[in-house]
């Protein structure tokens, strides 16, 4: 069913794409119409000209761009439709609508990316031009890039997981409708903000954003320390957005105009110097001023030192909706807005010297704090905002497109970690208290390994993305050189200490400690089919019988069953084995790209250091064993979840050694045995 449904929605995109001339010009004849009517003679002329403008952009689009416009603008109606019709399609609905279209636009992106790198192409579209008053005028610009691409790959993939999740989680929640409404219109307008590509709609998607971030959290609405939490993060979000008023008001004073392209060549040859007010203390730029303002904006949204109060606080949201906050959303948002204007933040090296400082210190308190607290999902909240800290500091050192990897890397890892701790917590009854949990691996092992995965990425082990995405940054520290590169490397290595850590107990003490607990508790997590089906109300019910098997079989594959474990894997396995790939296919690109500047820094020793590195990270060698050893472990997970006794001894005895014989033996036996099998 789901599969027609999708072929439908293709060859529906199709048609339009064949027909989208005609089509637009009747919407425009039709909507004249009614103005005609309504008597809307003030907004005709700027309507008129923008749809025509609109129309002959449209038609030359390639299908490729079509279709992923398309899909994304149906995603975002999809979004506005369930959030304003406060439930009245059910929950069931919401969630196969939306992970349909996060499928077609997870599609189209992935053949944009191609297109992209093969011909090294960035897509802008101008929409139109407001003129608002004679000094002001809004314009409305999206843009098509590396960063657009790669970061709508991300939160695609992302949502759709962690709304796969939330059903499975949430499933006997009075408040799933609601929460699955607000998670698919959150992730549009964080969509709509990588997509924009002038200020005006940068402003009002960082706004929406944040507002539709209240109203996750604000989600258990009757309780206290709730109603506390969203205050918190209402007023540093407001905060947040005062600098980024600040810096549109700036920078619309300095440019007339909002369009980033031509703010990017107009702000470099402006050098008007503020040393009135502060020429006692050090001369100040107006570019420095609109530089400092949107570091100032993503400080309060990154949650960084001093301002992080409100990243704990967000815990309060319901599991699937902290997933989502803490790894790609909303904690993101102020890096995604320094990488938008790499372009200009070489222009004031005050503001990047105050932002590594702020950026180091960062990472080294919230490793330390994550040891101090027993509370688990505290702890990982605080591992974010060590992990952040990482990526202020790639920005500040210009380190553009590592910081983009890494940022891949965290939003991916941190996610599956926020998915599984969900799991944990809700295994013990709701309990965060780490001093109450323990052996999980015995209940429940598929959970127990992936999250020790994941935790060994996040930790940099060796033969991991993590490893090799952190190496990147870390190459930029040490080139560091004086008192500030000195304090930023002692903070590194105070951070690089703790990690490992605060990653094992959150880790090791819930999975492989003693347990603490009656063996009660663990019933709490069970197959979905024994409560029914996930439904906001009884009216929800499907009258198909097909849809009615499909879904549960669906169910049948849930939380213990085969589906989670082969999608945890599965999504796992890309993390492990796309280290060397994802960093040469990022940064092969960015010296090219026009929107994102390439680092500065030492270039030739950046490409001696790859050249160094990479040989370690070959196919042949431990990429193919890591290979052989998650499909041996999938099976361990899928035969241990039919409880079959022989099973269980057997892949608890001779998985083991065959495990250790296999790693003993090395990749280029495993590749003899592979090509003679190929052969064969």
């Amino acid at each position: 069913m789901l599969l027609s449904l999708l072929i439908f929605v293709m060859c529906l995109t199709y048609i339009i794409y064949r027909n989208r001339g005609n089509m637009l010009l009747l919407l425009i004849l039709g909507i004249c119409i009614i103005k005609d009517f309504l008597l809307l003679d003030a907004f005709y002329n700027v309507w008129l000209s923008v749809s025509l403008q609109l129309v002959d952009v449209v038609t030359t689009l390639d299908f490729t761009y079509f279709g992923f416009l398309v899909c994304f603008l149906a995603y975002l109606l999809l979004g506005i439709a369930l959030f304003f019709a406060g439930g009245r399609f059910g929950s069931r609905m919401s969630f196969y609508l939306a992970e349909s279209l996060l499928g077609i636009l997870l599609s189209a992106g992935l053949l944009l990316l191609r297109q992209s790198l093969r011909y090294q192409l960035a897509f802008y579209l101008t929409l139109g031009t407001v003129q608002l008053t004679e000094a002001f005028a809004f314009t409305c610009c999206i843009v098509i890039d590396i960063l657009t691409i790669v970061g709508t790959l991300l939160i695609d993939a992302l949502t759709g997981l962690v709304l796969t999740f939330g059903v499975e989680y949430m499933t006997r929640e009075a408040m799933l409708t609601n929460v699955l409404n607000n998670l698919i219109l959150f992730s549009g307008s964080i969509l709509c903000f990588l997509l924009a590509y002038s200020f005006g709609l940068i402003l009002i998607f960082w706004e929406l954003a944040g507002t539709l971030s209240l109203f996750l959290i604000d989600t258990y609405y009757s309780r206290i320390r709730t109603t506390q939490a969203v205050t918190r993060t209402y007023t540093i979000n407001k905060f947040s957005d005062m600098w980024l008023l600040l810096a549109s008001g700036e920078i619309y004073a300095l440019c007339n105009t909002d369009a980033l392209g031509v703010i990017f060549r107009v702000l470099p040859q402006v050098q008007l110097e503020l040393s009135y007010f502060c020429g006692y203390l050090f001369d100040v730029t107006i570019v420095g001023v609109i530089i400092f303002s949107l570091f100032c904006a993503a400080l309060c949204k990154c949650a960084q030192f001093l301002l992080f109060v409100w990243l704990p606080d967000a815990m309060e949201a319901p599991t699937p909706a902290s997933a989502l906050i803490h790894s790609s959303t909303l904690v993101v948002m102020g890096i995604f807005l320094l990488l938008r204007f790499s372009p200009i933040l070489h222009l004031s090296t005050a503001t990047l010297t105050v932002m590594l400082i702020l950026g180091a210190i960062t990472a080294a308190y919230g490793a330390v704090y994550a040891n101090w607290t027993s509370d688990l999902k505290k702890a990982v909240a605080y591992s974010t905002i060590s992990q952040i800290g990482y990526l202020f500091c790639g920005c500040a050192m210009l380190a553009f497109h590592a910081t983009l990897i890494y940022l891949v890397v965290h939003a991916i890892c941190k996610a599956l970690l926020f998915i599984f701790v969900g799991y944990v917590v809700h295994m013990f009854g709701g309990t965060t208290s780490l001093k109450k949990m323990g052996g999980v691996f015995y209940i429940i092992p598929d959970i127990a390994i992936n999250m020790f995965i994941v935790c060994l990425v996040l930790a940099g082990a060796p033969y991991t993305v993590g490893f090799f995405a952190k190496e990147l940054i870390v190459y930029h520290i040490i080139s560091l050189g004086g008192p500030c590169g000195t304090f930023v490397l002692l903070c590194w290595i105070i951070t690089f200490l703790a990690t490992p850590f605060y990653l094992y107990r959150i880790c090791i003490l819930p999975l492989f400690g003693k347990p603490r607990t009656s063996r009660r508790r663990y019933r709490n997590i069970a197959p979905l089919y024994a409560h029914g089906n996930f439904v906001a109300n009884d009216s929800d019910i499907t009258r198909n019988v097909y849809i009615h098997k499909f879904i549960s079989q669906i169910q049948r594959w849930s939380v213990q069953g085969r589906l989670t474990t082969l999608l945890h894997v599965l999504v796992i396995a890309i993390i492990l084995l796309c280290g060397e790939f994802l960093v040469l296919l990022v940064s092969g690109f960015f010296g090219t790209s026009t929107t994102l500047f390439p680092d500065t820094i030492n270039v030739d020793g950046y490409i001696c250091l790859a050249s160094q590195i990479l040989p370690y990270y070959r196919v042949r060698n431990i990429q193919l064993l890591i290979v052989v050893l998650f499909g041996v472990a999938t099976c361990y997970c899928l035969l241990v979840n039919n409880q079959s006794r022989q099973n269980i001894i057997f892949f608890g005895i001779v998985l083991p050694v065959l495990l250790i014989v296999l790693l003993l033996l090395g990749g280029d036996l495993l590749l003899s045995v592979a090509a003679g099998l190929l052969a064969i």
